[in-house]
């Protein structure tokens, strides 16, 4: 896992853009997005596929310049949080292909305070491009009781998750997947542009 880590950092170091792909940062959830009372945490992007993926569509990714891009949001009073990412690959076929085993190839959070109790898969959830995956995690801090729920799913080649977390059941699918399918209508407008 440590070097895994390691691996991650150093592929943060130099990404700018998207290289020949769509650069993610335009598709992700904004502020604007969100209901009043969030703000907007931290940003990062990391060179795709430079973290020790041998996986055909990482590989791909890395000849092409491929920047992920992450995004973070809370409303800290409502005791809520949401990030997003959004990862262009070389074609749908990849962005399918990279949704197998993608909760496998997670970082745990570091700056998550909570425990992880119990962890399922969550719904079927249905996008009209390509393949979706749902993780739910029941989690613990101090005794209050908490859930993330993860939506990964893909859309014109590009692989994203959002999730969402809280206290109590703080994020409900339809919630998740309504802000995914923002991000989707972005994807579409930059890639009908392009």
């Amino acid at each position: 896992m440590l070097l895994h880590r390691l691996r991650w950092a150093a592929s943060q170091l130099g990404a700018r853009g998207g290289g020949r792909l769509l650069d993610p940062a335009v598709v992700l959830l904004r502020l604007s997005d969100m209901p009043g009372g969030w703000r907007r945490i931290d940003e990062r992007r990391w060179r795709t596929g430079r973290s020790g993926g041998r996986e055909p569509w990482a590989v791909r990714a890395r000849e092409m310049g491929g920047v992920t891009a992450w995004r973070s949001f809370a409303a800290v009073p409502d005791g809520l949080w949401l990030w997003a990412q959004a990862t262009p690959l070389a074609s749908q076929a990849d962005a399918a292909s990279a949704i197998d085993g993608i909760w496998g190839r997670s970082l745990r959070n570091l700056r998550a305070r909570v425990e992880v109790v119990a962890s399922q898969e969550g719904p079927r959830l249905q996008f009209p491009d390509g393949p979706s995956a749902t993780l739910e995690q029941q989690t613990r801090n101090a005794g209050r009781e908490g859930m993330a729920r993860y939506v990964a799913w893909t859309c014109r080649g590009v692989l994203s998750v959002v999730a969402g977390s809280g206290t109590g059941s703080a994020w409900s699918w339809p919630d998740l997947q309504s802000l995914a399918s923002v991000q989707s209508e972005r994807i579409r407008a930059m890639q009908e542009r392009a």
